[in-house]
């Protein structure tokens, strides 16, 4: 394959990635941000932080509003103390288009 055919390929994968139309995400304009648990693992603190920040944003705003993956601008910061690891998750909470 010719490098234009490979650009030409790339384009066409991404465009048709993107939402279109009501298939666009519904984000609220703040961001959301909670703390998990103390775990042994990054992977355990950060999963605690997704679970911490879908239980508040579906307080804040409803299970449409509730997935982590559909959220805009994800971050985690995370700290160890004493062996043990904590994250805080923060996040705009999006739901699917109308």
């Amino acid at each position: 394959m010719t490098k234009l055919t490979v650009g030409a390929a790339v384009l066409l994968a991404f465009a048709l990635s993107m939402p279109h139309g009501a298939e666009a995400a519904v984000c609220k304009r703040k961001a959301v941000s909670a703390t998990g648990d103390w775990h042994g693992t990054f992977a355990g603190a950060r999963l605690s932080a997704r679970l911490a920040w879908k239980q508040k944003a579906r307080a804040l705003h409803g299970a449409r509003y509730d997935t982590w993956l559909r959220a805009a601008n994800k971050s985690y910061g995370c700290w160890s103390s004493r062996g043990r690891e904590r994250c805080r998750a923060t996040a705009r909470p999006c739901r699917p288009g109308a």
